[in-house]
């Protein structure tokens, strides 16, 4: 599988079918939390089999934007309790970007802090929510509520992606080809003579590197990782205020 680095505790795993491993090896962990939804369970259910020999432990949080909301979050939290997740233990998110979103905020807050791995099962959630360590949840807002935490690992699956109905690899072009305008003309090339065709491969890894050098020189936006909003001070508004899904909104932003 290709891999791509963040820094020197973050990685990104992108290929065909599931790694050897999908969460970072580790001595001191004794039980892994799950955290899935409905949409992505039957993946979720993937990745369990490929933990084998660690204790899963599986909780399903809402569809869509109903995973970031204080009555989700707080509802996990207490899950984690009942089962002891402790500080050494290790979450992982199955879903599209909502899902790692919220588990990525609640793993930051968990204990002060747990190690997270993701599996986006998205086209979007692949090349933006996973990526960059951007965590956050809707209070009044989007993403108003959140913190800068980077997941151990990311595994992006493409055969995952590449059954997405067109829709959903309709709404992930939209932030792949933003990357596209900003550094990597060939992927609007691609995408112009190619439509929802393309080599997913060869574009989501492109997408992912250009994203990831961005962050690693910007990690909490002070400057250069302001670029990778190109699209979003109006999609933002747009999908809050007349909920539509994000990656639709970004493609009104870019326009």
């Amino acid at each position: 599988m290709e891999r791509i680095l963040i820094g020197d505790s973050s990685e990104i795993l992108i290929g065909r079918g599931w790694p050897s491993e999908i969460v970072p090896p580790s001595s001191h962990r004794t039980r892994l939390a799950l955290i899935t939804q409905a949409g992505a369970s039957a993946w979720a259910d993937e990745v369990a089999t490929c933990l084998a020999g660690i204790d899963v432990e599986m909780h399903i949080i809402p569809d869509g934007e109903g995973a970031k909301t204080l009555e989700a979050v707080a509802d996990v939290y207490e899950w984690l309790a009942s089962i002891g997740l402790g500080r050494t233990d290790t979450i992982v998110a199955v879903g599209g970007g909502a899902a790692t979103d919220s588990g990525g905020f609640i793993a930051a807050t968990w204990m002060r802090g747990v190690e997270v791995v993701y599996v986006p099962t998205t086209l979007l959630g692949a090349v933006d929510a996973a990526i960059g360590g951007k965590t956050g949840i809707n209070v009044g807002g989007k993403n108003l509520v959140g913190v800068f935490r980077h997941p151990s690992r990311v595994v992006v699956n493409v055969d995952i992606l590449a059954a997405l109905p067109d829709r959903l690899l309709s709404q992930g072009a939209a932030e792949i080809i933003k990357v596209g305008l900003l550094a990597e003309p060939w992927i609007v090339d691609d995408y112009r003579q190619h439509g929802l065709g393309v080599d997913l491969e060869r574009i989501v890894t492109a997408a992912i590197a250009v994203k990831a050098g961005i962050v690693e020189r910007d990690f909490t936006e002070q400057g250069a990782r302001g670029l990778l909003n190109l699209g979003h001070t109006i999609g933002h508004g747009v999908e809050f205020g007349a909920g539509i899904p994000h990656g639709e909104a970004v493609a009104i932003g870019l326009v």
